[in-house]
């Protein structure tokens, strides 16, 4: 769904701490960002539905892509900031 203003809205069901780590919702998540890329919470979203399905490579690699395209962005910094602490702990 869209805003008043036209930017993408995420679902309150997809919030990066409620998604289901499966298939479909990285799929949904992938065809957001097409739809809007300028999302900054798409992006977030993806990152983070692809760690959570154990998608660590491309969920950093999306993570970066995010700080590239959003340098000052809270959200984008913070949640990836998260996830290179929990794989730091991996190894």
């Amino acid at each position: 769904c869209r805003s008043l203003t036209g930017t993408l809205q995420i679902p309150h069901r997809l919030s990066p701490l409620r998604i289901a780590p499966t298939t479909q919702a990285v799929s949904d998540l992938r065809a957001a960002v097409r739809i809007d890329p300028d999302s900054v919470l798409a992006h977030v979203h993806l990152g983070m539905a692809l760690h959570r399905n154990n998608q660590q490579s491309e969920a950093v690699t999306c993570f970066e892509a995010a700080v590239a395209q959003f340098p000052k962005s809270p959200d984008v910094l913070n949640y990836y900031g998260e996830i290179l602490l929990e794989l730091g702990e991996r190894s």
